[in-house]
């Protein structure tokens, strides 16, 4: 089977400002995704994420490189009905109910019209609205369009999902209603790329993490990969009473912030360097601890550093 997604060297740029000044929003990214993988795209905000949903989908064409769905380009309309697409920003018809939103995608979407209300009112009851199907989109609660989002996503049936910030604007239980049925459709074999800033969802869920930033890849590994590399290191915190000496370390990592220096250290011996430094400088120190750190801080000291959770 082709893979669902290849991206080869994909790169977009802009123009902004009064000078027309050119920004390269994502810089020659090249990846693949195989059948059935669970891929989260992280990143912070601009850093390229829903520039490079939006190439996936053909909803922007690219600068240079290239995008294959299915060995297709995302501008051959026969590839449409094999995606479903959560936007993060989707617009709504306010003067249908739900019921006649849904149908309405799932024609646009390749279904006949039959089977688009047969399936309308399927996804409605098992995103919680078949009590609101008779009600305009209009008076639709945010969280009750987003539960509406994911309906018309998923109704046709799509191998493939791409999904832009899907749980956002749910409260607590829709967002768990929401990932328990994308966690569904994985299980099925679907699969699913998406974008999220909820760290939690992307640990026990994905089976592979790409982080962006500045429109390069960053990282291209597993949630347990990541995870593993930031288990077992020590935090030593010391301070001096002047200016910082120059340290001579073979250490980990190391950031001055606001008169504390936050040093990362692999092991005890490394440790041991840290405090012979600190004490042949006069400095004290305030803290060693070893790492027992989450997903979501190992997943932001690959972005930004350390000490930072």
């Amino acid at each position: 089977m082709n893979p669902p997604i290849v991206l080869d060297h994909l790169t977009k740029q802009f123009s902004a400002g009064v000078f027309r000044k050119s920004v390269t929003a994502v810089r020659e990214i090249s990846f693949s995704v195989q059948p059935g993988e669970v891929v989260a795209f992280l990143g912070p905000n601009g850093a390229g994420k829903t520039t490079t949903i939006k190439l996936l989908l053909g909803l922007l064409l690219p600068t240079s490189g290239s995008v294959r769905l299915y060995h297709s380009t995302p501008e051959q309309r026969s590839i449409r009905k094999n995606i479903g697409f959560i936007p993060d920003h989707p617009f709504f018809y306010p003067a249908l109910t739900g019921h006649q939103f849904l149908q309405l995608c799932g024609v646009i979407s390749g279904l006949h019209n039959k089977e688009a209300e047969k399936t309308a009112s399927e996804w409605l009851e098992k995103v919680g609205l078949s009590k609101d199907a008779d009600k305009k989109v209009g008076e639709y609660s945010r969280g009750m369009l987003q539960r509406l989002n994911f309906a018309q996503a998923l109704q046709h049936n799509p191998p493939l999902l791409i999904l832009d910030e899907p749980v956002l604007g749910l409260d607590p239980i829709g967002h768990h209603d929401m990932m328990e049925l994308l966690q569904t459709e994985a299980q099925t074999g679907k699969t699913l790329f998406f974008s999220t800033h909820l760290l939690s969802d992307v640990s026990g869920f994905c089976s592979r993490v790409l982080i962006i930033d500045q429109g390069s890849i960053l990282v291209d590994t597993s949630p347990q990969a990541i995870f593993s590399q930031q288990r077992g290191k020590i935090d030593v915190r010391v301070r001096f009473p002047g200016e910082t000496p120059i340290p001579i370390l073979t250490i980990e990592a190391m950031n001055n912030k606001y008169g504390i220096v936050h040093c990362v250290a692999a092991d005890q011996a490394q440790v041991n360097e840290i405090i012979q430094w600190t004490q042949n400088n006069s400095g004290e120190i305030i803290e060693v601890l070893e790492r027992k750190q989450s997903f979501e801080c190992a997943v932001i000291d690959q972005m930004k550093g350390i000490d930072k959770c």
